[in-house]
Formats: C-alpha cells, structure tokens, sequence
C-alpha cells in the first residue's frame, strides 16, 4: 500500500523523467518489461508513458519490441553549452593525439561520484577500448577516472584509504596518473580549461606501447587545452 501510495504521489514529469533516465550508453535498448523493473512504475503507466515518448519522437519503438532513445532527445541534449564549449575546444587536439599515437583519446568529467565520458575518438582496431562515450564509470577503474579524483577535492576523497591517499597526492604533484591492464597502458592528465574540478584527457595505448612514447604529448595537449579561453562549469 505504501508503495502504491508513493508511485501515486509522484508527478507525470518525475515519471517520464525515471523512464528516461534508464537508457544510457550500458542500456540502449529496453523493454516495456525492463522499463517496469527498473522504475517500480506499474506496466500500464509504463506503457501510456513509453507511447507518449515515441509519439514526441523522444523516444523510438523498434521492431523487435524494444525501446531506444530518439532523435529528439539526442537534438536536445548534444548542444548542452557546458560540455558542448569543453567538447569543441578539447577536439583539435584530441585529434593530433590520436593521429599521432595511433591510440584511443577520451574526454572524461566529473559527475557526482562518477567519471563522465563526453567525447572519445578511437580508430577501428580499437574495439576492446572504444564505445566508452556517454558512459558513467567508477572512478577508481582507469587513469582518468584517478585523476578527476586526485583534483576532485577533500570530500570526494573522504572515504579513501591512506594508501589511495598517497596515490592522489602523488598524481596532484606530477600532473599525471598511469594505469595498465594485461592489454593496455592508459596515461592521463588535468585539464583546467573548466571552472570547478578539472576534466581529464585519457589516451589508452595497445601494450606493448611505451608508456615514455605518451607522456609527453599528452600532457602537452593537456596543458594546451587548459589554456583555450572556454571555462565552463559541470
């Protein structure tokens, strides 16, 4: 009954905004089914609100029975002016990168708890690092997520050991944070060119790279793109 209460109280915006919120780059297509489970909304007004969306090109029925996200909705947020200004003054030189070391570049921001990527350029060998656009991650899984977190600040830092500490302040001093897996070496770095915790620019290289190879142009582009006039804050 509380539930049923609850889900009552809610406004039509605060449920089409619910439904919204479960397709990301993770979840590109849902079912009416998967939007009920997910939201705790009862089917039928999943569905009235799905038909709504669809008919406002918001969204999009396709035909094996699933939902996507729809044109509208993708017209409406590519020119969110914060991320769009970071976006266009980081590409230039997200491009030399990727040119020149043949590597996978990100634009990554600080999202709440979570790393954001807003922008990605990776050429067609790189299928176990591309497709990272639009994603949340969790801080501590790459060097750019290390390095929104070593500028992040006292709070966000709160609840990390003395070991992670020592890591963070480590990356403050040198600029730079440098993780690697079994198949990739990635080698980030700050860029100041937003009001509020710093972006990171990512460049994730096919071992056997040479992590010496990155560090320079990438924290050169970092430092290029921290000085383009086009602060924004996120």
């Amino acid at each position: 009954m509380a539930g049923r209460s609850r889900q009552r109280g809610r406004s039509v915006a605060s449920k089409l905004a619910s439904i919204l919120a479960e397709f990301d780059a993770d979840r590109m297509q849902l079912r009416a089914s998967d939007v009920c489970r997910r939201t705790g909304l009862p089917f039928s007004t999943v569905h009235r609100l799905l038909a709504e969306l669809v008919d406002h090109a918001l969204l999009e029925h396709l035909p094996d029975g699933t939902y996507s996200t729809g044109i509208k909705l993708w017209q409406i947020a590519a020119p969110q002016p914060e991320v769009s200004r970071l976006r266009h003054a980081a590409l230039p030189y997200m491009a030399e990168l990727h040119v020149a070391l043949r590597a996978c570049v990100r634009l990554n921001v600080l999202v709440g708890a979570e790393g954001l990527c807003v922008e990605e350029l990776c050429g067609v060998h790189d299928a176990r690092t591309r497709h990272r656009f639009g994603i949340r991650f969790a801080l501590h899984t790459t060097a750019g997520g290390h390095v929104l977190l070593a500028f992040a600040g006292p709070e966000a830092r709160r609840l990390e050991s003395s070991a992670w500490h020592r890591q963070l302040d480590r990356i403050q001093r040198t600029g730079m944070a440098i993780t690697r897996n079994a198949t990739h070496i990635s080698v980030s770095v700050p860029v100041f060119a937003v009001a509020g915790p710093p972006a990171s620019l990512e460049v994730l290289a096919t071992l056997p790279a040479d992590p010496v190879r990155l560090i320079a142009p990438v924290r050169s582009a970092g430092e290029q793109m921290s000085n383009v006039p086009a602060a924004v804050r996120l």
